[in-house]
């Protein structure tokens, strides 16, 4: 490898994938980090956008990547890949704090994910003397994010860089909230980051392994503050709770606020101050900085600011800015596009966007790329793309539609545009629900009214969704419906097709094993997605556990007389899931 070089890795959270990232700097070179799940398309794009000079990935994944590409290292975890290597960092020039260490690509206006390119400075100013979450050698990280999301910047380089320690987690373990308690408590991890919904989904199942915490940082959207007082309220609460704000163009944190006690549960948890070498400025229109309580577009400068996005420099020129307030020759700040309100007491609340990004669970998502997709559709005329918070804490994505002249909106094929765009868009890009429109409804001024648009409950199921459903199918149904916020659903319906994702995907592990007092494994959600093939797996599961305890009934029956065994069995308790559940 050369320095200045693109790696582009394509690996799950393992310890490969940690001695990959750090073996890519060691050479000088830059990682492009890619989810292991990218869609073809955006891979493809990826690859031709940031043109690296290698590829590492492993066997299983190395099957997704395109024909004729870059050279290729396969690595595996656990692998035998260090033997016969030296264990020494090879000698290279050239490489100072302006180096490029990562390309991170985020969702794109245009639409085309854009890469933001990260310095080695930017890291180092995260991770080292930050002012908050000081880590120590004794310290352990977990490291349970998207490699792609910036996150794991955080997870990774601040353990690293301050003599702590990493534990790497597994997708499944982090979705399924008993396991992922009991690696965290077993792991000895003392400093966790968590996306706000993860945060509120696992605020009692967590309870465990937040009582061993010094640190618990959360953010990436607004904090519930009921959910904070719940969490900073219980008997062995996290030694301190961080919410964290910044965008991935200043490197994962611009602030931070350290929650203390617990909160009153009416006022918004602010995001606090700048960290350490961050300076903050909200301002209005005219780039003026506005006064205690006025809403101001939030402008990021310090050593955390990205070098800009490649091979956009003009957007990089829009965004990133010459900074006005700072006598540092070339000094920028990074236009966030993002509100904040100072408070009386210098810390800043968020106050929402001045343009149509959004944040879904964590992920900023710029509508625009989603919309140029759905528009390239067949029969699509127009598209636009909405985050919609109809119950508190549920935000999702709705697509709306109007479709071109003799497309019958009665007919038109939704299921066919959703598989388009899986093979073009990451899993949380996806609309969860899609509102096929005669004509959009229009304001006064002639533009479309966002407002007027409908709720997309009971107005999205597919057309199948009239076929029956049998006794077993029925009630796991009903377990569905109200999560999905439909009103009926048929049984060859897909689960993460007809608005779930891995968030409900948890909350409807939990109903089943309620439900039917059996322990369904989050796996099953997603090997058996289809409402019929999950029916069967439920099916399966309590004929197993019913087989388990029968054996263990007939060995206590062994050992009473005819007139005991009698008597228990008439009070033995009636097979679970045996009797339907309504609403």
């Amino acid at each position: 490898m050369q320095p200045g070089q693109h790696v582009l890795v394509l690996l799950e959270r393992s310890d490969a994938l940690v001695s990959t990232l750090l073996a890519i700097l060691k050479a000088g070179a830059a990682y492009v980090p890619v989810e292991a799940n990218c869609p073809p398309q955006r891979l493809a794009h990826i690859l031709a956008d940031a043109a690296p000079a290698l590829v590492v990935s492993s066997t299983a994944l190395a099957q997704r990547l395109p024909a004729g590409g870059p050279p290729l290292l396969l690595v595996e975890a656990g692998g035998e890949l260090a033997q016969g290597l030296p264990d020494t960092a090879p000698a290279v020039s050239g490489i100072d704090a302006a180096a490029l260490a990562y390309v991170m690509y985020t969702s794109g206006s245009t639409g085309m994910p854009k890469g933001v390119m990260v310095e080695h400075r930017n890291i180092v100013r995260l991770a080292v003397d930050s002012g908050f979450a000081p880590l120590a050698s004794g310290d352990r990280v977990a490291h349970c994010a998207n490699p792609a999301f910036d996150a794991a910047t955080w997870e990774l380089w601040a353990p690293l860089l301050n003599g702590a320690s990493v534990l790497v987690l597994d997708h499944d373990t982090v979705l399924d909230p008993a396991r992922f308690n009991r690696a965290l408590v077993d792991g000895g991890v003392t400093a966790l980051w968590l996306t706000a919904g993860l945060f509120h989904e696992y605020a009692d199942a967590l309870e465990e392994a937040f009582g061993g915490l010094r640190w618990l940082l959360a953010g990436g959207d607004v904090l519930d503050p009921q959910v904070v007082a719940r969490v900073m309220g219980k008997a062995h609460p996290p030694r301190q709770l961080l919410n964290g704000y910044g965008p991935t163009e200043t490197t994962t944190f611009a602030t931070t606020y350290a929650v203390t006690g617990a909160p009153h549960e009416a006022r918004a948890i602010p995001i606090g101050r700048p960290i350490g070498n961050t300076q903050v400025y909200l301002l209005d229109p005219l780039g003026q900085p506005v006064p205690v309580g006025v809403p101001g577009e939030l402008h990021i400068g310090g050593d955390g600011v990205a070098r800009g996005y490649l091979n956009l420099p003009q957007h990089s020129a829009e965004r990133f800015i010459a900074d006005p307030f700072s006598l540092q020759p070339g000094a920028r700040l990074y236009r966030s596009g993002d509100l904040g309100k100072w408070r009386a007491d210098g810390t800043i609340e968020f106050a929402g966007r001045n343009d149509f990004q959004l944040k879904i669970r964590g992920y900023r998502i710029e509508p625009g790329e989603i919309e140029t997709r759905l528009a390239a559709c067949a029969g699509v005329r127009e598209a636009l793309v909405l985050a919609r918070e109809d119950s508190p804490g549920d935000k999702r994505l709705v697509a709306y539609l109007t479709l071109a002249a003799g497309v019958d909106v009665a007919g038109f094929d939704v299921a066919g545009v959703r598989e388009a765009l899986r093979t073009q868009l990451p899993a949380y890009m996806l609309p969860s629900a899609f509102v096929v429109l005669e004509r959009w409804p229009l304001n006064a001024n002639g533009k479309v009214d966002r407002h007027a648009l409908p709720d997309p409950a009971g107005v999205t199921a597919p057309v199948t969704a009239a076929v029956p459903l049998s006794a077993e199918q029925e009630v796991l149904a009903q377990l569905w419906r109200p999560l999905l916020r439909l009103a009926s659903v048929a049984p060859d319906d897909s689960f993460f097709d007809i608005g779930g994702n891995s968030l409900l995907a948890t909350r409807l592990v939990a109903r089943i094993g309620q439900h039917y007092a059996i322990d369904f494994p989050l796996r099953a959600v997603f090997d058996s997605p289809r409402l019929a093939q999950m029916a069967d797996a439920v099916a399966l599961q309590l004929a197993s556990q019913h087989a388990d305890a029968l054996d263990e009934l007939l060995k206590q029956l062994d050992n009473l007389s005819d007139e005991q065994a009698s008597a228990q069995l008439q009070h033995a308790p009636a097979p679970a899931g045996s009797s339907p559940i309504l609403g």
